[in-house]
């Protein structure tokens, strides 16, 4: 029994903690679905940058309009996922478009990816980790996080 707790910490100390990858990482979350991709930060950044005269690409932001009141992405579209008649909203949007979709944590977001896959949208990315990790970058600007809404082209007010 001596020698138990000592391998027993051992055991813990190896096998480490896993929160997932960082918001700095650049491989995407592995997902269930084919029409779902779930995405970090830097690729969405890069998804924003690439998308930005793209008339085929929406995004939707799904907190509530407080929330998005704080500071949204540029041209985000405020569909609140706690509406009542949100998944009658989401139903009446083109299922052929390309949609990136956030809220604050990635909760509300994940769900939302679920309906609309169910749904028959043919692709959505699903920004993983929301907002809390601050505003997702395009490649070509620093690596330095923004602190306040709007201080880039891709972000509203």
């Amino acid at each position: 029994m001596k020698g138990f707790w000592p391998l027993l910490a051992g055991l813990f100390l190896l096998s480490g903690c896993d929160h997932g990858p960082s918001p700095d990482t650049d491989q995407p979350i592995p997902s269930r679905d084919n029409h779902v991709v779930n995405i970090t930060h830097p690729q969405a950044g890069r998804l924003l940058y690439e998308n930005k005269e793209n008339p085929n690409f929406v995004i939707i932001d799904l907190r509530t309009p407080e929330e998005y009141a704080t500071g949204h992405l540029k041209d985000a579209k405020l569909i609140n996922f706690y509406s009542p008649g949100f998944q009658k909203i989401i139903g009446q949007l083109d299922r052929h478009r390309q949609y990136l979709i956030y809220c604050h944590s990635g909760n509300r977001s994940g769900k939302a990816a679920k309906i609309m896959s169910r749904m028959g949208f043919q692709k959505v990315f699903n920004m993983q980790r929301g907002m809390s990790w601050g505003f997702p970058q395009p490649p070509e600007l620093p690596k330095e996080r923004l602190k306040h809404p709007g201080s880039m082209s891709l972000i509203g007010n």
